[in-house]
């Protein structure tokens, strides 16, 4: 036993109860808990702070490059020529093409609209002035948006990390788009410029009222012309970003494209709002600030995960789904020539050498990024043989061996691909 995974003790004071806890609640942790809720289970879901969603920018991948090359057609039906050993090959192209209309359905009975060019990636611009892929983002998120308009005009908005000047530079030399994009006005800081340097979290809230939507419609009026689109950073709301983009087109009589952004993620935001606003109609308890930092196993099940809040609290179920993120989101943990799992100590597979780790080419995957569990048809871990560890326990997201988001822009897919999986494979016991 380590100081991470215990004997198990009979539940006492201060311990929850419930179907099923969920530890994480990123984009696979809360997809897992909406699902379950929805099937009648008791879900408790455990959160020690903000999700990756919160600075994401909203876009929805499934696979956009394969060994460092862009992926071309359809990336649902890449999937059935990655390596054997890869998160997909295990998930199932199924799970991936239902996980993804359920993520579509669930945020558009929430306000939150996401389009998709069946059969492609879509190409979304960038404030940097280049194009990003990816299967799912909010409409108007396009490269082919741009290429079909007259001209594209990006207007210059007050925001030190969009300087509209450097999207216009990249953009300018790109086949489609080249001859048709101008810098349009300059708009003035509305809120003074005694102000802190605006970010586009700012501006989406602005945008939210009636005297930022008058903002901005007083300062672009002068840029717009017949048959042309408007760039802009994602600003047009959070909450209320349909009403918001409907109200503004409207007035402006043009259409507004958006593009992807550093942090803040309004676009994660977005759907983040969207998770939780459906998590909260399902029956889904989160349970804010609770880290979970340890587990009680006994006879090869977990009996009970223990969070490290101000006061000690802990969670007992009949299964639990571990969504803790991978190296950066904690739930992976490296040590000399090791790494290992950070909930149930769980040693994990690595190259021998440390050297290995990585590889010259950064932009092909990195053997680090793909360390994970292994998991067995049902979700649940296992050993080098194959053989189960844990019966009640199933892991989803980033987590799990066998893809690196970063390197092949394949996350959300995984995420969502591994969440209706765990969701599926709960349901039949509980």
């Amino acid at each position: 036993m380590t100081d991470r995974t215990r004997d198990a003790s009979p539940p006492g004071r201060g311990m929850r109860i419930c179907d099923v806890v969920v530890a994480g609640s990123g984009l696979a942790g809360m997809m897992t808990a909406i699902l379950l809720a929805r099937k009648g289970r008791k879900v408790t879901l455990l959160t020690r702070g903000s999700p990756c969603l919160a600075i994401s920018g909203g876009c929805v991948d499934v696979l956009g490059y394969m060994d460092g090359k862009r992926v071309h057609g359809d990336p649902l039906e890449a999937l059935q020529t990655l390596p054997a050993s890869h998160t997909y090959r295990t998930l199932g192209k199924d799970a991936v093409v239902r996980s993804l209309a359920l993520l579509s359905e669930l945020c558009e009975g929430e306000g939150v609209s996401l389009a998709a060019d069946p059969g492609l990636n879509m190409w979304m611009p960038t404030v940097l002035g280049t194009f990003k892929p990816t299967y799912l983002a909010f409409p108007r998120m396009d490269k082919d948006v741009m290429e079909a308009a007259n001209s594209v005009i990006i207007p210059r908005l007050p925001l030190k990390d969009c300087p509209a000047e450097l999207a216009l530079r990249g953009f300018s030399e790109v086949a489609g788009v080249k001859g048709k994009v101008f810098l349009g006005s300059q708009l003035d800081h509305p809120f003074g410029h005694g102000h802190r340097d605006l970010t586009q979290l700012d501006l989406a809230r602005h945008l939210e009222t009636q005297k930022g939507q008058d903002w901005l419609v007083k300062g672009l009026a002068p840029c717009l012309r017949r048959g042309a689109v408007l760039l802009l950073p994602p600003i047009l709301g959070i909450d209320r970003h349909a009403q918001v983009r409907k109200l503004l087109e409207g007035e402006l009589s043009s259409p507004i494209a958006e593009m992807l952004s550093p942090p803040p993620g309004v676009g994660g935001l977005r759907i983040l709002g969207a998770l939780r606003r459906a998590a909260s109609k399902a029956g889904v308890r989160i349970v804010e600030n609770a880290e979970a930092v340890a587990a009680d196993v006994e006879g090869g099940a977990c009996a009970a995960l223990h969070c490290g809040t101000s006061v000690r609290t802990s969670f007992a179920a009949r299964e639990y789904v571990i969504a803790t993120g991978g190296f950066l989101g904690g739930g992976i943990r490296a040590y000399p020539g090791m790494a290992r799992e950070a909930l149930f100590d769980l040693p994990l597979k690595v190259p021998s050498r440390i050297e290995d780790w990585s590889t010259r080419d950064v932009f092909k995957p990195q053997p680090y990024a793909a360390v994970g569990v292994a998991i067995d048809g049902s979700m649940r871990p296992v050993d080098r043989d194959g053989k189960v560890v844990l019966s009640n326990v199933r892991f989803a997201g980033r987590i799990l061996a066998g893809h690196d988001p970063a390197a092949e822009m394949c996350g959300n897919g995984v995420a969502l691909a591994s969440a209706l999986r765990c969701a599926e494979e709960v349901g039949a016991d509980v």
